[in-house]
């Protein structure tokens, strides 16, 4: 027997997946590892059609106690190959790390997508898994999940043209990356949607902006004629207007109340001192003075009570 390949990690302490691989690669002479790991293998396949796509078998670093996973690298119409070009069928679904064979796997599935249906993928339509009843079928999918429509796929992917051959290796075999990756794209898809939404919805607003321009075309001239024939008339009656209100206005300010105030007291002031000294010129009687003075002098001490109060009752 041949000695086992030797990868250059860690791997070189598990005999059994140094078996399994050997296996494979003996057996199919078509397979080639793609990393130094010897984790991830590539096996080109000519389908029934005449067009070539590659099965790609992807090993976890607990192989082969984990199952492998294997995928084509283009999407075709085959029941054991879904949207996404993962393969599932009865003998990898049903991996065993004691019974099973890497090497009889991978040629079961050459095997399978070269002899069966191979016509592209198209939008909207989904295989079915062969019938084990019928003759000269595969093993069916164990719990297939039910048919869906395949997304668009997009033209390039720039996150994944910047990766290198390693970093896609590695993509393969680790879940955590492959969901941060994921996550990542959809981020960026979804920011870009928003983005898109926002200039369509910023085009129509400016579109219909745009369509208003002759109604403010003509507002503005409405606008000029007013002004040219009827502004100046209401403007100098609105002045006026203004002028009267302002006047009365200043004819009500504390200060000019006060004053009013101050000049009335005065003035009740000063004729009762007339009244006084001509009762005193002996030119009144007594009761005609006494009524007419009580009154003056009440009248000058309210006015002047109020102009003395009005500056702390206005504040």
């Amino acid at each position: 027997m041949q000695p086992f390949p030797q990868p250059s990690t860690s791997y070189q302490h598990h005999p059994e997946r140094h078996q399994q691989i050997y296996e494979l690669t003996q057996q199919v002479s078509s397979c080639r590892a793609l990393n130094k790991d010897q984790s991830l293998f590539e096996v080109p396949i000519r389908l029934r059609d005449g067009r070539s796509t590659t099965l790609r078998i992807s090993l976890p670093p607990n192989f082969p106690q984990g199952r492998p996973s294997l995928n084509v690298t283009s999407v075709i119409a085959h029941g054991w190959v879904d949207v996404a070009g993962r393969l599932s069928f009865a003998s990898l679904q049903n991996w065993s790390p004691a019974g099973s064979s890497l090497a009889a796997v991978v040629l079961e599935a050459c095997a399978a997508l070269s002899s069966g249906p191979a016509s592209p993928q198209r939008p909207g339509v989904t295989s079915h898994p062969i019938s084990s009843n019928s003759p000269g079928s595969s093993p069916t999918r164990q719990g297939a999940s039910p048919p869906t429509k395949a997304p668009p796929v997009p033209r390039n992917l720039p996150e994944l043209q910047a990766l290198t051959a390693e970093e896609l290796a590695a993509l393969l075999v680790d879940d955590g990356k492959y969901r941060k990756l994921a996550l990542d794209i959809m981020a960026k898809s979804q920011i870009e949607q928003v983005k898109a939404q926002a200039r369509r919805q910023t085009a129509e607003l400016a579109a219909a902006n745009l369509a208003k321009e002759g109604t403010i075309a003509e507002l503005r001239n409405q606008i000029a004629i007013i002004r040219s024939s009827e502004y100046a008339a209401a403007k100098e009656a609105f002045d006026d207007r203004l002028r009267r209100q302002q006047a009365v206005l200043a004819k009500l300010q504390p200060e000019a109340l006060i004053a009013k105030l101050a000049k009335l007291a005065a003035a009740a002031d000063e004729e009762s001192e007339r009244l006084y000294d001509s009762f005193i010129a002996n030119e009144l009687p007594l009761e005609g003075f006494m009524d007419s003075y009580i009154k003056l002098r009440t009248l000058y001490h309210e006015r002047e009570l109020k102009r003395q109060t009005a500056p702390t009752t206005v504040q």
